[in-house]
């Protein structure tokens, strides 16, 4: 650590701010706190030969791996050919070459040493020279030979033609003021909370081009990675205790695991977060929920490393979609920056948390990955702008249509059919005949979510595909459409060979609501038990016209197609039901009798009362008790007497007990 602020002679002019130079950082770089070196050699006011010995004695006496540091604060001076040497107290500017320290000397004792990592600031004038000379030329060709075995970092204050400034009024020239604070107050620290040579110029610099009268210069050679001047001591404990719960979260003890979280869910610090990532692949549930409950609690500062995590291949992909997916509107700006990651997968699973987000400032970038050069992209935008609904997306979908990706057109036509803009329907029609029966069956199920009779006709004829799963979609868009012009064909379906084409085929009927398809579900409801409450569902939503039919079949020798009836004759809001509801309490079956008691009870029709009443006398107490619960819900004075008479002689307690409550429930 060098200091030349008083000269000999007087053609050099004494300076008022080495001393302190040295002082300063020397205390911080021999501080355990910031730099902690070894040992340190100040030297203030020391003739040439004097310094030049303690230069030679530390280089030679250096370990290969030791950092050594080389600081001079004084005047720079210049000989004609433009090499730069370091005044000294005794320094004559005539006799520069004996009288002062040569750059060349320094480089030669490092050339000759084993060490691999040297640092040299230079707080003088035309320091800069001292960069050209390691550069090219005469000297300078010397010099460059150093770097060719040791690492050298230099940082200067000026460049070759400027002078360095010190101000009386400050403690410190203006260069080391800059490093000084840089170091004492952590400014010029890196991201991983070290001072290296790299982030002090940094700092230095940006400083003094706000000073606006020096421009400090470096240079680096043979340099392998960073050389750290300081390092926060603080900051390394602490990362020590992250290490440590990091590694907690290892731990083959779940307890162990446990316990990391719940301290570091306390803590909820943005230093936090990577640590909580990786805990939402935990395989405890317990453990993978705090870590993503505490994730949403840290918010914004979380958002960018969740992103991030979407390219995981396990289920921290999943946690976090969902927690950017609770973050709403917060995690939409940074979504939408991440469409233009590197990583295709990133993008895609931004695409598809935005869809799920449904915000609209998405549209348009969205659209813009319509265009993405990875398939996977392309899929997740025609998803998420299909779940969003977005109309204004239809012109860029339709285009989408003819992506060379299959599962591209596939997600396209799911997106318009969600949308349902009948501006679609062209372009849709015409992959009805897609080599691609995916493409075909995905169609057609748009096709139905729009539901424009002007498609009707096109899905007859799809009816008929020899592919079973472009039939079943079929039959299921015919139902959405309700059009009369497919009951014939979709009577035909009902004998197909696929139980889900004919299921479909039944619904639809019974949504279309047309007479014609009674028969046929009749005999459906008859002979195939496993359609039959589909079949009696569709008769129900006929309405009125299926009450005939569906009374004859109370008639069948089959106790639960009678059951299965009268499932489908409680659901049509026609009063001519009550007959056939009435004709079943004499059915021999006690689950028939037991559910048209059931089914009186809930109609209010006054013409239920006596038919229940005689049903007080049931064989079976089950049915006794739930028809005293039907009079009382009818609510009809002429049950009074009979529920009476059941309290006073009926054998079975909870017969008597519903009559007393319905008697109760009675108004007069």
């Amino acid at each position: 650590m060098i200091a030349s602020s008083q000269f000999e002679d007087q053609c050099i002019q004494n300076l008022w701010c080495p001393e302190n130079d040295v002082d300063g950082l020397n205390e911080l770089l021999m501080s355990k706190d910031y730099g902690n070196f070894s040992e340190s050699i100040p030297l203030k006011n020391k003739p040439h030969h004097e310094i030049l010995l303690e230069i030679e004695q530390i280089i030679e006496n250096a370990s290969r791996n030791d950092l050594v540091l080389i600081y001079y604060s004084g005047h720079g001076k210049q000989d004609s050919n433009g090499n730069l040497y370091l005044a000294t107290t005794n320094t004559r500017t005539r006799y520069l070459k004996s009288t002062s320290i040569p750059i060349d000397s320094i480089k030669t004792y490092i050339a000759a040493s084993r060490i691999n990592k040297v640092i040299i600031i230079l707080d003088c004038c035309y320091s800069g020279l001292v960069g050209k000379a390691f550069l090219k030329g005469g000297i300078d060709e010397q010099l460059q030979s150093l770097s060719s075995g040791n690492g050298i970092f230099i940082m200067t204050a000026s460049t070759g033609t400027q002078i360095a400034l010190e101000n009386r009024d400050e403690r410190y020239g203006v260069f080391t003021k800059h490093i000084v604070e840089g170091i004492h107050d952590w400014k010029a620290t890196n991201d991983d909370g070290y001072i290296t040579m790299n982030s002090l110029y940094s700092y230095v610099n940006k400083q003094m081009m706000e000073d606006g009268h020096q421009n400090p210069m470096k240079w680096d050679f043979n340099i392998n990675g960073e050389i750290v001047i300081a390092r926060n001591r603080r900051i390394e404990r602490q990362r020590n205790e992250w290490d440590s719960l990091s590694l907690a979260l290892t731990d083959d003890d779940e307890d162990i695991r446990w316990n990391a979280v719940q301290i570091l869910a306390k803590l909820k610090d943005q230093r936090t977060i990577t640590s909580l990532i990786h805990a939402l692949n935990d395989r405890s549930d317990i453990i993978q929920e705090m870590s993503s409950k505490t994730l949403r609690e840290i918010g914004k500062p979380a958002i960018r490393p969740l992103i991030l995590a979407l390219n995981n291949d396990d289920h921290t992909r999943d946690y976090a979609a969902n927690i950017l997916l609770s973050m709403g509107k917060n995690a939409v700006g940074q979504l939408i920056l991440a469409l233009d990651a590197d990583n295709s997968q990133i993008r895609a699973r931004s695409a598809i948390v935005l869809g799920e987000i449904k915000d609209r400032q998405a549209v348009k970038p969205l659209i813009k990955s319509l265009e993405d050069n990875s398939s996977d992209v392309r899929c997740a935008a025609a998803w998420a702008l299909g779940e969003m609904r977005e109309s204004s997306a239809i012109e860029s979908l339709i285009s989408a249509l003819n992506d060379e990706d299959h599962r591209v057109r596939v997600t396209t036509v799911r997106g318009l059919g969600k949308i349902g803009d009948i501006r679609s329907i062209g372009p849709l029609t015409q992959f009805l005949n897609d080599g691609n029966a995916e493409v075909r069956a995905n169609t057609i199920e748009a096709l139905g979510n729009i539901k424009d009779p002007r498609t009707e006709e096109l899905l007859i004829q799809m009816l008929t595909d020899i592919d079973s799963n472009i039939r079943i979609k079929t039959a299921y868009a015919l139902k959405r459409i309700g059009g009369l012009r497919s009951v014939e064909s979709l009577i035909k379906a009902l004998n197909d060979d696929n139980p889900n084409v004919r299921t479909n085929a039944i619904e639809a009927l019974g949504n279309i609501k047309d007479s014609r398809a009674i028969g046929p579900i009749i005999g459906i409801f008859k002979l195939d038990k496993k359609m039959r409450k589909n079949a009696g569902n569709a008769l129900a939503n006929i309405g009125a016209q299926a009450i005939e039919p569906l009374s004859s079949i109370l008639k069948e020798n089959d106790s639960d197609i009678r059951e299965n009836a009268l499932d489908a004759l409680g659901k049509i809001n026609d009063q001519r039901v009550i007959e056939p509801l009435i004709q079943a309490l004499g059915d021999d079956d006690s689950h028939v009798r037991f559910k048209a008691v059931c089914m009186l009870g809930n109609t209010g029709d006054s013409r239920a009362v006596e038919p229940l009443i005689f049903a007080l006398n049931d064989k079976d107490p089950e049915i006794r008790e739930r028809t005293a619960i039907a009079l009382g819900d009818l609510n009809n004075v002429r049950a009074i007497e009979p529920l009476v008479r059941a309290v006073k002689r009926d054998w079975y307690e909870f017969v008597r007990e519903a009559a007393a409550l319905a008697v109760g429930r009675i108004k007069d």
